[in-house]
């Protein structure tokens, strides 16, 4: 390899890309990965009530995280952005409530869904508990089956809402994407998008850092809110934007091609 091509295995000549090993024996195309397994944060003081339900959330194959208490939920949620939560009502520090209304008042953690846990069986409590943003409320005792169940239909509530606001941005025309939309963050990250399209450096590290986020914060957000990735849906909306230009008007590509930053 070196007396042919002058450079050993890793090396690369100026201005060319390193070159990458593929395992031995790597013959053939890579296997996609496996889908990675939802994440739920359970948020509950009682040690033994936490682990029964780390416990039964593990062998329903998904991922656990776990807190002690609302102030700790709090901060295990707006750095991990988990897909679902799971919290008791009454908790030490800060209670299910309060957590409740935390989360749902913060841009980066209001849209992830929130069963509350509770012992109270007091109507008024569990209405308090829905206003302040808890999409279920689960009076215990539970059986473990229906508790699951409701965890499903709250995910599945929002693959479907990530999955219409994909279909509003790769379908709406240009005019309407904007109003076809009607969650705020979504609204202000493809406003971002479209201020910039015409900077052929603009990044998802500049998209985060004019979100006021960090890119990894963003990623999980965006991809959760719209079923994208930060990278790809930056893609699709200079996409539109060329095709729209080419459609409606008579500019060279290469004009075209530069004004969207391509």
């Amino acid at each position: 390899f070196k007396q042919q091509f002058g450079i050993t295995p890793g090396q690369c000549r100026e201005g060319e890309e390193p070159l990458r090993e593929s395992p031995a024996g790597d013959d053939g195309p890579e296997i996609p990965a496996e889908p990675p397994a939802l994440t739920v944060l359970v948020v509950e003081d009682d040690a033994d009530l936490r682990r029964y339900l780390c416990n039964e959330l593990k062998a329903r194959h998904y991922e656990i995280l776990q807190a002690e208490n609302g102030k700790e939920g709090l901060e295990q949620a707006t750095t991990t952005l988990p897909d679902i939560i799971v919290t008791d009502l009454m908790m030490p520090i800060m209670n299910g409530m309060e957590l409740c209304e935390a989360l749902k008042q913060n841009d980066t953690t209001n849209h992830i869904p929130i069963a509350m846990l509770t012992a109270r069986t007091d109507e008024n409590v569990e209405i308090e508990g829905l206003n302040t943003g808890a999409d279920e409320y689960v009076t215990k005792p539970f059986e473990m089956e229906v508790l699951t169940a409701r965890l499903i239909n709250l995910l599945e509530i929002r693959k479907q809402l990530a999955a219409r606001y994909r279909q509003q941005i790769t379908e709406s025309s240009e005019n309407d994407l904007s109003s076809s939309i009607d969650d705020p963050f979504v609204q202000r990250v493809i406003a971002c998008i479209e201020e910039n399209l015409h900077d052929s450096s603009f990044s998802v590290e500049l998209l985060a850092e004019n979100m006021g986020s960090t890119a990894r914060t963003l990623q999980r957000k965006i991809s959760a809110m719209t079923d994208f990735t930060p990278n790809a849906l930056i893609k699709t909306m200079r996409l539109k934007k060329a095709h729209q230009l080419l459609k409606a008007t008579n500019m060279p590509i290469g004009q075209v091609a530069n004004d969207c930053g391509f």
